[in-house]
């Protein structure tokens, strides 16, 4: 069953309105009671005073009969009326005889007389007590029936009310229902951002969060057409230079130049493998990939880790690498990555470094950040292609070095995702390039 805060909100609200409409008719009921029990009460103490004074002005010379029937009081709430002398002798009775109430109780009580409970009033004037009296069942009678006819309306109501809460919800959610009929008619590549003039302020978050949404997946989409087809153009090339040497493989006969080709087929395919390999890291390490959870880890161990995996590369070309300062540097980040971004920068100093050269690597801390860096005596870079280099497939046209135009490109995501920022200079004492990496410190 699909949840609609709409159906919950007016169930909500329906339930609000019983309860509230339940808890004024119980203070209607008991307020009516209250009211209606303090009229009667009243009204039996009016009643006893009425019978003293009746009694006391018209007993002399007329019987008791005569006072009685001056004194009687008829009518649907079956008031008792009893007159007893000093000698506990009934003088007079509305109408029940036996009707005998506990005469110490002077004043308003409650009494069970003859299996019934009573509200009995008792005054005692001149050796004589007067006593009014009336039927508790057939005062709550009379109490519920006047309470109903006040709460009926209230509940007559709660159908309207739930009614107008109803058309209430429904008006409120009308822009978001509006909002929701414009998604579902846009089509998968129209981005466009929603207007925030005119729009309802506790709207207003859920569009400007829909807003920078599409913005970061029109910029992606955008990023992913272009990489897509970078990519297509850069393997485009040594697949055909593969199926070339094939072809030629096939139709020659002499097996020294098919040893040769076979030389160039073998570099092709390192080529092609080399730029998948990078293709797929860079997909990886993209701030729209999957986040992978940080961990705090020591720069040097990563350094040492990287230089170690490649002692082949730099030895064969007879470069002398090693550390030229190395401080403490604990970081908080993703240790692979880093380890990458650091493998890149080394490789390619290892490949603009020429034969008997030197690269120095730093970790140096400083405050609250840490800074690797890695110096190369290579011929540097031309001004005008340092912030070039870091874009994705631009390879420098003035050097021979063969490779995907990626790794400094990964370089860059790497460390966005870090918080990390990264310079690159010529140095300025000597031939080569400094790459430097600046990390914020734990």
């Amino acid at each position: 069953m699909k949840k609609s805060l709409r159906v919950e909100l007016i169930c909500y609200l329906s339930v609000a309105i019983l309860l509230i409409i339940s808890l004024l008719s119980y203070i209607s009921y008991q307020s009516v009671a209250d009211e209606l029990g303090e009229l009667y009460d009243a009204n039996l103490e009016k009643m006893a005073i009425s019978m003293a004074d009746q009694h006391r002005a018209e007993y002399l010379g007329k019987s008791v009969t005569q006072t009685a029937a001056k004194i009687k009081v008829d009518g649907e709430e079956d008031y008792l009326l009893t007159i007893i002398n000093h000698q506990h002798e009934l003088l007079y009775s509305s109408h029940q005889a036996s009707f005998k109430p506990d005469l110490t109780q002077l004043g308003m009580s409650t009494q069970r007389i003859n299996n019934k409970k009573w509200r009995v009033y008792i005054l005692e004037k001149a050796s004589t007590t007067f006593i009014a009296a009336q039927d508790l069942k057939l005062r709550s009678k009379t109490v519920k029936e006047v309470a109903i006819n006040q709460i009926i309306p209230q509940l007559l109501i709660v159908p309207f009310l739930i009614m107008i809460s109803f058309l209430i919800v429904r008006k409120t959610f009308k822009p978001m229902i509006t909002l929701s009929e414009n998604l579902q008619s846009r089509t998968s590549d129209y981005l466009k951002p929603f207007d925030l003039n005119n729009t309802h302020v506790e709207v207003k978050p859920i569009i400007k969060a829909l807003n920078q949404w599409m913005t970061k997946v029109a910029a992606l989409i955008n990023l992913q057409k272009r990489f897509t087809a970078d990519a297509a153009h850069e393997l485009r090339t040594p697949i055909t230079a593969i199926k070339l040497q094939l072809e030629a493989m096939s139709n020659s006969n002499d097996i020294n130049e098919i040893k040769e080709i076979l030389i160039l087929s073998d570099a092709s395919i390192k080529r092609t493998e080399r730029l998948v390999n990078q293709l797929l890291t860079l997909a990886k390490v993209e701030p729209d990939a999957l986040l992978t959870p940080t961990t705090k880890f020591n720069l040097k161990d990563c350094i040492i880790n990287v230089v170690n995996e490649l002692t082949s590369l730099y030895s064969a070309k007879n470069i002398d690498l090693g550390f030229e300062q190395a401080d403490e540097a604990m970081i908080l980040g993703v240790q692979d990555e880093i380890e990458i971004l650091i493998k890149n920068l080394i490789l390619n100093a290892i490949q603009h470094t020429p034969n008997d050269g030197l690269i120095n690597i730093s970790t140096i801390r400083k405050n609250d950040s840490i800074t690797i860096k890695i110096e190369d005596n290579g011929l540097g870079i031309v001004a005008d292609e340092m912030e070039r280099v870091f874009d994705r497939f631009y390879r420098s046209e003035n050097h021979a070095v063969i490779g995907s135009g990626l790794g400094l490109a990964i370089v860059k995501e790497i460390a966005n995702k870090h918080d990390a920022k990264v310079l690159m200079e010529n140095n300025t004492t000597r031939t080569g390039l400094t790459v430097s990496v600046t990390f914020k410190a734990l």
